[in-house]
């Protein structure tokens, strides 16, 4: 439960620190990654069920 929760606080800063501080580059990257992987996990999912 200790894990948990130093993840829990981990991934807060993470966000803040891109909240605070947003590397342009950076999130454009992200969110095109994001939205291929979505994607991909659509196509899978039509392609089984």
């Amino acid at each position: 439960m200790k894990e948990l929760h130093r993840l829990y606080i981990t991934v807060k800063l993470y966000f803040a620190t891109y909240i605070f501080k947003p590397p342009n580059k950076t999130i454009a990257t992200q969110k095109s990654r994001l939205q291929k992987f979505f994607l991909i996990a659509k196509n899978w999912f039509n392609f089984n069920y």
